[in-house]
């Protein structure tokens, strides 16, 4: 009866009132309906399209973006152990193991986590190999260079800094893990090696925990894991004297790793004259040779080392001891502004 009587009532209104009516329910349905898919949509993003999370570690930003359901838990633990390396390798806490090495230099060995062994003996591998233009012995040349008060440090104390750098006189005990600096005064500084050490281990970690598509990045030190939905992941290389600006893109296929050195990320100038944070071994003064280098491997530990070494060296040495290393390639823009790339790298314009 009620019902019958509700129908009587729109029956004998006016046609014009009965149709605004009808637009009226319609549009209030297809406002819930709209909604409702809304919701859902965000429920399945939410769900699937994963999670990005960032720290600041190593005098960085450490940022991991994951792709999959359920792996924010993954992201924490990564995270949680770039912390746990980077107290470990932080030259100027006084507490890390690679102070522990420096403050014990001329005295004796100092037993390290295997992590800290693992990077060192890496680090080491590569200073032999590039002839010393990676040298994780720069310390005593780093302290000279201070780029808050951007003072010019005097050529006799460059001189007498230098002579402590060598990695030759670094010993290590692969049984028990040990590092030893055979002079008082020496230093190891890892800043070129750590934040890649710290991605290679991490993506690992990732790929163990079951992660099919990531990227992981720690300022200019880049890793990926599988694809990017479908698609190669694209990295534009900075223009070394306009950073705003890409002097090409590349694209990174899964599992490639990619590092940036670069004298306009922290640098001073005085008199006309730029002065940055990649010290040559060779001289304790910035290296001149380079604006930038950016390599691209399978390792972010290498990337990260290369690239330093590389920017040492200069493209006409450089670019062929890239090519010593399998599947490794290097972009190259020198102290004039040109640009060299390896075979078989794609640089987009």
């Amino acid at each position: 009866m009620e019902e019958q009587f509700n129908s009587n009532i729109l029956s004998n209104l006016p046609e014009k009132i009965r149709n605004i009516i009808s637009n009226a329910v319609a549009g209030l349905l297809i406002a819930m309906l709209i909604m409702l898919l809304y919701i859902s949509y965000r429920s399945i993003v939410m769900r699937y399209s994963g999670v990005s999370e960032s720290r600041y570690l190593m005098g960085t930003y450490f940022e991991i973006k994951v792709n999959g359901r359920n792996t924010g838990q993954y992201v924490k633990a990564a995270l949680d152990k770039t912390r746990e390396m980077s107290n470990q390798l932080n030259y100027y806490d006084g507490k890390s193991e690679i102070s522990s090495i420096n403050n014990m230099a001329g005295i004796f060995a100092v037993a390290v986590s295997h992590d800290t062994f693992d990077i060192v003996d890496k680090a080491l591998s590569l200073s032999r190999r590039s002839g010393g233009s990676f040298d994780i012995t720069i310390g005593p040349v780093v302290d000279l260079w201070n780029f808050k008060t951007k003072a010019v440090p005097s050529k006799n104390e460059i001189v007498y800094a230098q002579h402590l750098v060598d990695h030759r006189n670094v010993k290590l005990d692969q049984r028990n893990e040990t590092v030893k600096l055979m002079y008082p005064g020496m230093k190891i500084d890892l800043g070129g090696v750590a934040k890649g050490y710290a991605i290679s281990r991490i993506r690992s970690m990732l790929v163990d925990m079951g992660v099919k598509s990531a990227i992981i990045s720690a300022g200019s030190s880049i890793a990926v894991i599988g694809d990017n939905n479908g698609k190669p992941w694209r990295i534009g290389i900075k223009d070394p004297r306009h950073p705003d600006d890409f002097i090409g893109v590349v694209k990174l296929n899964a599992g490639q790793a990619l590092s940036t050195s670069g004298d306009y990320e922290n640098y001073f100038e005085v008199a006309g004259k730029r002065y940055h944070h990649i010290l040559d071994p060779f001289t304790g003064e910035p290296a001149e040779a380079s604006r930038s280098v950016t390599i691209i491997s399978n390792d972010a530990t290498l990337t990260d080392m290369l690239s330093t070494a590389v920017f040492i060296m200069g493209a006409k040495r450089g670019l062929p001891f890239v090519s010593s290393f399998p599947d490794t390639y290097a972009v190259v823009v020198d102290k004039d502004g040109n640009v060299a790339t390896s075979p078989g790298l794609v640089l987009e314009r």
